[in-house]
Parts: structure tokens; sequence; C-alpha cells
């Protein structure tokens, strides 16, 4: 960032699309999901992969679950919550969500409780008392979403109260998260205590933005 610049890093093991990065507790990046393409046909991904800044090098953990389309969250214990769909299942209607926890200090992935709701297209964020909010990016007119307490290890949805189709949820100070809707410009700010949505007016800004967090 002082520079300004990109430079190459070790190569992934797999040509990939859609994956998803997230920074773990001790610098490494932990990526998920994605699609193979360098066969020349769609894969889902049944590995995850490691990125170490310290070395360069990109290592697999698995096998897991083959899953295209993945959210994740990192939990107060360092563990990261993976939710994902098979891009079969997104493309068929014939959604299968899972959710995995994976343990960055041993390496290990464990499978998390059932979810409640199949969704095509998960976001997810960590709420300030260590749950985690998930949400179907692809929903519109239907509110899907799910907390996962990782004290219980169990999810359950949460009442409705809106009708955007989100796009992704960003943290906000004090533990509360907002949500936004690329496509309308909309807002919501969830509050975890109630587990209510309180839309923001007006909305923020013209539709039709792609927004990464």
């Amino acid at each position: 960032p002082k520079s300004r610049t990109f430079r190459p890093t070790g190569p992934l093991n797999r040509h990939l699309l859609n994956a998803t990065g997230t920074l773990l507790p001790d610098g490494r990046v932990l990526v998920t999901g994605g699609t193979d393409w360098g066969s020349g046909t769609a894969e889902d991904r049944q590995t995850y992969e490691i990125y170490d800044p310290t070395t360069g090098r990109v290592t697999p953990v698995g096998p897991v679950p083959a899953r295209a389309v993945t959210a994740t969250a990192v939990l107060p214990d360092g563990r990261v919550l993976v939710v994902g769909s098979s891009s079969d299942s997104v493309n068929d209607g014939s959604l299968r969500m899972v959710g995995h926890l994976f343990d960055p200090k041993t390496g290990k992935v464990t499978r998390a409780g059932p979810l409640v709701a199949d969704l095509s297209a998960p976001n997810a964020v960590t709420l300030g008392d260590g749950r985690v909010l998930i949400l179907d990016t692809h929903t519109v007119h239907e509110i899907l979403t799910e907390i996962y307490d990782p004290a219980t290890d169990t999810f359950h949805q949460t009442p409705g109260g809106t009708e955007e189709g989100w796009d992704c949820a960003v943290p906000l100070p004090g533990g509360s998260a907002m949500l936004l809707d690329t496509l309308l410009g909309a807002a919501s700010a969830f509050d975890p205590t109630t587990e209510q949505f309180h839309p923001l007016a007006p909305p923020l800004f013209a539709g039709g933005w792609q927004i990464n967090t």
C-alpha cells in the first residue's frame, strides 16, 4: 500500500472463478469456494487454500465438500465459518447449503450445525456479540436471513422486515451491521439485540453498483 503497486505471489493450485478470500487473525489468507475453469469445465472447489504472505506460498487444506459460492466470517476465537452452495444447486434450483468451521491453528475443517434454509448466494458478517448474520444476497421480496451462534453451534432464522435483495453486509461500531442493496441503492441497519431490520432513508445512491467488503 505504501508504493501502491502490485506484485505476483505464489500461484494458487487451481484456476479459480468467484473464490472468496478471508484474512485470518495470524495474517494469512484463507481462500474458499470458486469454480475451477483450468480444465475447461466448471468444477466446484473441494479444497481450501491458505496464502502465507511471509513465504509467498499457497498450500491446500482439505478435502472439503465441493462448494462454488461461499460466504465467510471470522469468529472471536479465530475460527472461520464457511457457508456455501454448489454451482449445480444454484443453477438447477435444488439448493444444498452447508456450513463448516475452519480452525487456522489446527488446519482442520469440521461440520457446523445445519442451516435452516437454503440460500442461493450467501453473505455473512460477524456481529459484535460474536454471532454471525447470514443473508441471501440474491433474494428479492423475501427475507432469508439466519444467525449462527458459535456458543451453541446452531443456526436460527431472524424475523423479516424489509423487501430488499441484499448484496453485502458491513459491520458497524457497537456490534450492529448495515445491509446494502446495490441495485435499488437502499440500506438497512440490523439490530442484533432485537434481531430486527431498520430501513435507512433516503436511498444512499443510485442503483447498479457492485460493492466488495
